[in-house]
């Protein structure tokens, strides 16, 4: 009994202190309304922190308290893609570029709006930096390069500051100074040139954390493709300049006098490697094929079908060889080596073609070189013979050594027979072609 009445009084005692507890909460949130707070709903909530952020907010101002001082501005570059345009010399970039700053007026005390301390607000009803790309082919004052239409996150870092970090798409169309002097093994770098219209006593930009750019040009096992066209995907660099007095430089202004007539440019720096597949099968090897026809065509004995092969290469290069030249990056400065090479070949198919007519002609008069210099040219054949042999012996027979008539090395009579002049002439422009055509490939397509 005595057990059942002291459960019975501690239940009535948990009673009490229940309806205590709840007409303590009632009373204590009557002031503040418990029924609109406890009915209130998360957008509702969201619609008047932006009603009292943007209150009494000017987007035309720098958001800060002390307008004397540089807003910092930090940026960071996320490339999706590029394409390169050759003959215009242009590069268009494609991807996310994002921005961050210390924002002073668009602030808000977390405790008072339900511990909220993030936000999204559009891009337009905030201030941002007027970025501008200074080597743009539409002009810096082009207006859509940069979406001016994205979302802008608000961080509540303190009652009275507000990180704003904005992430918004790009397609920048660039003016770039391209070099094909070393096509199809060229290299090319360009540049984008970010700039705020504001100097730097307003406005400074900054590398985020000093990181290298991200790139992403493709999805799932594309990820690491870093191949467009002919062209790979080398390297993203970025750093920060200072442009004053029509220079750049590395070097910041030392005092605010020099910061008032400076601007920060965000330098991002775009390495491409060309790669080219067919170049040999193409361009390569035709081109040698064609410089042999040339070297090959003085060992024809008649001088007709020497004149018909050059006449049919000549025809090979102007047909074939220059159709694929019209398909190569217009020169910049000095022309790639395969378009020299070209040139060279068909200069000495021409030289070619008209020396084989003037050995036809020599043939059909029987020209013949005089008694002097045929001799002459007859014992230095015998000499180059006769030393060969000499050479020869003393490997194979122990260094045993077989002396050359004096009789070779004079000038005396060893053979009456006269030499033909366009024997004489095939022969020495053979060697003159191997020797061209040899060297011309070493210096040009290798």
């Amino acid at each position: 009994m005595t057990k059942i009445f002291s459960q019975f009084i501690f239940g009535i005692f948990l009673l009490c202190i229940v309806s205590i507890n709840g007409q303590y909460s009632v009373n204590d949130l009557s002031d503040d309304n418990p029924e609109e707070i406890i009915n209130k709903t998360y957008a509702e909530e969201q619609t008047d922190l932006q009603n009292h952020i943007f209150k009494n907010y000017n987007r035309r101002a720098r958001p800060l308290q002390n307008q004397t001082l540089p807003i910092t501005v930090e940026a960071y570059i996320y490339l999706m893609h590029f394409s390169v345009d050759e003959s215009q010399q242009t590069l268009t970039l494609n991807g996310h570029i994002y921005l961050s700053w210390m924002d002073e007026v668009a602030v808000w005390d977390p405790s008072k709006f339900n511990n909220i301390r993030n936000t999204l607000a559009k891009q337009w009803e905030l201030w941002q930096p007027d970025l501008k790309v200074a080597n743009s082919v539409s002009g810096v004052n082009q207006f859509f390069e940069i979406s001016r239409r994205s979302h802008a996150t608000l961080e509540s870092i303190s009652p009275t500051s507000t990180k704003v970090q904005t992430y918004p798409t790009f397609l920048m169309k660039i003016g770039c100074h391209f070099d094909y002097s070393k096509y199809p093994y060229d290299i090319q770098k360009c540049a984008l040139r970010l700039y705020p219209a504001a100097r730097m006593n307003e406005v400074v930009l900054k590398v985020y954390y000093e990181l290298s750019p991200s790139v992403l040009l493709g999805w799932g096992e594309e990820a690491e493709n870093k191949h467009i066209g002919e062209w790979n995907l080398l390297s993203v660099d970025n750093n920060i300049t200072y442009f004053r007095k029509r220079k750049f430089s590395n070097d910041r202004p030392p005092n605010a006098f020099e910061a008032s007539r400076t601007w920060s440019i965000f330098m991002v720096y775009v390495t491409l490697e060309r790669h080219v597949a067919l170049y040999w099968i193409t361009m390569g090897l035709p081109a040698i094929i064609s410089s042999i026809f040339n070297v090959f065509s003085f060992l024809f004995e008649k001088p007709e079908h020497a004149i018909m092969v050059t006449i049919g290469n000549l025809f090979f290069q102007i047909v074939f060889l220059q159709d694929f030249i019209r398909e190569l990056p217009p020169a910049v400065g000095q022309a790639p080596p395969i378009v020299r090479f070209a040139n060279a070949l068909l200069i000495m198919t021409i030289i070619a073609m008209l020396a084989h007519l003037f050995i036809k002609r020599l043939k059909t008069h029987q020209s013949k070189l005089p008694p002097k210099y045929s001799r002459y040219i007859y014992n230095l054949l015998e000499a180059i013979k006769k030393r060969g042999k000499t050479l020869h012996t003393n490997e194979e027979e122990g260094h045993e050594e077989i002396e050359v008539s004096s009789e070779f090395t004079s000038f005396g009579i060893q053979n009456d027979k006269p030499l033909m002049m366009h024997y004489l002439l095939r022969g020495i422009l053979f060697s003159f072609y191997t020797l061209s055509t040899f060297f011309l490939c070493l210096f040009y397509l290798w």
